[in-house]
């Protein structure tokens, strides 16, 4: 994953989430949702997990500016965050 600046909080917290099955498989599965969040979230793992993905590297910049906007600049590019902080902050918006 790309860090967009002072991101690495959020993308050792996608990785985490990516090693739940259940969560990855839910995301991956599912095509439509009504919470733009969950969409961003969906998206960034099905380009994860896209065998068909030759770059070998994932930007979270859409994903980064859905939390941004979510969470009224709490978690944005360019500022450092506690990752555990931002997991909590995840998990209750999903």
């Amino acid at each position: 994953m790309n860090n967009l600046g002072l991101t690495d909080y959020a993308n050792s917290v996608f990785q985490l989430l990516n090693t739940i099955p259940s969560f990855r498989e839910y995301l991956l599965l599912h095509d439509k949702f009504t919470d733009d969040l969950l969409e961003k979230i969906s998206l960034f793992y099905k380009k994860c997990w896209n065998n068909k993905n030759f770059k070998g590297v994932i930007s979270p910049h859409e994903l980064m500016q859905a939390i941004s906007d979510k969470s009224n600049k709490l978690f944005k590019i360019g500022k450092i965050t506690d990752p555990t902080l931002f997991l909590v902050w995840l998990i209750n918006n999903l």
